[in-house]
């Protein structure tokens, strides 16, 4: 900077010397706020990712833990001793004895909305519904023909100690979807009394609600809470709840298979995986709730539809998924953007003021010597123009001296008479050097 600022003034002018000195300066001040500016960017966007994975895995934990529950639940009540009893003694007195469990079972858990046995036939021998905060047994005249449902179809068709687990949909109730909507959840298992005969089957229509209430009350502490997806794209726990369950009333633009075409693309086709586009950051895993030996369908919307066969769990997956806006996933860069940009402003404002002074102090140095310079020379000049004149006299004066005739004497400070001529030689001794004058 040194070697810069005293470039002599009559090479550069002195706003090119400022600017010669401070684009260098200001060159480091942007290119270092620059970096800054993408480290805090890139450890922002880390924080962000870690986050929206952490939210994500939060709600596949959540909802295995919830059918695991049930599953263990279905276990507990096919192996209650009063429901093998009635199995093999299907009286009026094993039923009624089985339903009382059954409602203490129901108003324990809160979470069944029915519980229920269905004959090899396809008929409803027992049924305990739960609503309003009570259990209560559904009289004799009202249990229902469910041959035709796939549930029970798929369901009845399970070798002994096979599970089957439906898909999540909407409960359908007298032949019509429920209003208001209960998302719903079967889990059967066929049983068989002490003689190894197929009695039907043991159905507990799971109240899925609780379970995506606790889904997305677990995966939005941070305030992005989580969508659940089914296999088809189709939104279970979705942005808001009229686009829930497009599937069930025939509806595909509520899915993300129409919605985000490319988007649900690529996360049909990973099993967990976070990548960016214009909407945000997308964070997804593949849920796989049910364990092996766990049975399963496709199901269908269609209420009087049959069933399309049982399979093995590979086909029942979930995918959770979180989309965090583009303006939350760089929420803090408008921050750090302007604190940065302040910053680098203030430095470049403090190099600026800095280097001007030095410059102008640096020139006005450069304008003393100028000064300094030009005054030598006007005194040299006066000088010169003093040495010429006194030379000039020196000529006339020697002229008149050699022209004087020699019948002037002179007579010296001794007494001893000189002749002009004589008396000029010595004269311009002395002023040549003086070494004799004092003999003189």
């Amino acid at each position: 900077m040194k070697k810069f600022i005293k470039i002599p003034g009559k090479d550069f002018h002195p706003v090119l010397r400022l600017f010669l000195v401070f684009l260098p300066v200001a060159l480091l001040i942007c290119g270092g706020g620059y970096l800054y500016y993408l480290s805090q960017l890139r450890f922002i966007h880390e924080q962000n990712r870690k986050m929206e994975h952490e939210t994500v895995q939060v709600g596949v934990v959540s909802i295995n833990r919830s059918l695991e529950y049930v599953m263990q639940d279905v276990q507990v009540l096919y192996s209650n001793t009063d429901f093998r009893t009635m199995l093999d003694h299907p009286g009026k007195t094993n039923v009624d004895c089985v339903a009382a469990d059954w409602i203490a079972f129901a108003e324990a858990k809160q979470a069944y909305q029915k519980i229920r046995w269905i004959d090899e036939r396809g008929v409803e021998r027992l049924r305990v519904n739960y609503a309003d905060d009570r259990a209560y047994v559904v009289p004799e005249e009202k249990l229902l023909d469910r041959k035709g449902r796939y549930f029970f179809e798929d369901t009845n068709a399970l070798k002994e100690g096979e599970m089957y687990v439906s898909p999540l949909d909407l409960n359908i109730e007298n032949d019509r979807i429920e209003e208001p909507f209960v998302p719903t959840i079967r889990f059967g298992m066929p049983v068989f009394n002490s003689k190894g005969q197929k009695r039907g089957i043991l159905l507990l229509n799971y109240y899925a609600d609780t379970m995506l209430t606790r889904f997305e009350q677990l995966t939005g502490i941070r305030g992005n809470a989580a969508w659940l997806v089914n296999r088809d794209g189709y939104w279970l726990r979705g942005p808001s709840d009229p686009e829930e369950f497009g599937f069930m009333f025939d509806r595909n633009e509520l899915s993300m298979a129409v919605r985000y075409p490319q988007v649900w693309e690529r996360i049909r086709n990973a099993k967990e995986g976070q990548f960016v586009t214009r909407e945000g950051l997308w964070s997804f895993n593949t849920l796989s709730p049910l364990k092996a030996g766990t049975k399963t369908s496709t199901g269908s919307s269609e209420i009087f539809s049959g069933g399309q066969g049982a399979h093995d769990v590979s086909s029942y997956k979930w995918k959770v998924v979180t989309l965090l806006p583009t303006s939350a996933y760089n929420a803090d860069l408008l921050y750090w953007g302007t604190k940065i940009i302040g910053i680098s402003l203030a430095l470049l404002a403090l190099f600026f003021l800095g280097i001007l002074f030095m410059v102008r102090l640096q020139e006005m140095r450069n304008q003393l010597l100028l000064n300094l310079e030009k005054l030598v020379e006007e005194r040299t000049e006066d000088l010169n123009k003093v040495n010429a004149v006194l030379t000039q006299s020196e000529a006339r004066l020697k002229s008149v001296f050699e022209n004087i005739p020699d019948l002037i004497w002179l007579k010296d400070v001794y007494g001893v008479y000189l002749t002009c001529n004589q008396a000029f030689e010595n004269f311009f001794d002395l002023e040549e050097g003086g070494d004799n004058r004092q003999d003189r």
